[in-house]
């Protein structure tokens, strides 16, 4: 039998190596296992790592809810809209 190794080394070692798929895989699991601030902190990275900022979002708004410390506000985008002509 292969030996038990914790979910947070998994993602840990695979930001390490810029796998952030797969980092973002582990973070997902022991988000919903154990939501701390930790786990919050790197699941956030590596949703901003892999270009989706709206699940970036999400975990701050709930992070904002759950834990009522977050220091850290969001910021809103300003998106510019391109006329057509």
């Amino acid at each position: 039998a292969l030996p038990y190794i914790d979910i947070e080394l998994w993602g840990t070692q695979a930001e390490r190596v810029q796998a952030y798929a797969k980092c973002l895989h582990y973070r997902e699991i022991e988000f919903k296992s154990d939501p701390n601030p930790k786990c919050i902190e790197a699941l956030i990275s590596a949703y901003n790592h892999l270009d989706m900022p709206e699940a970036a979002m999400g975990i701050i708004q709930y992070a904002a809810k759950a834990h009522n410390k977050l220091a850290v506000r969001p910021k809103k985008r300003k998106y510019s809209s391109v006329d057509k002509k």
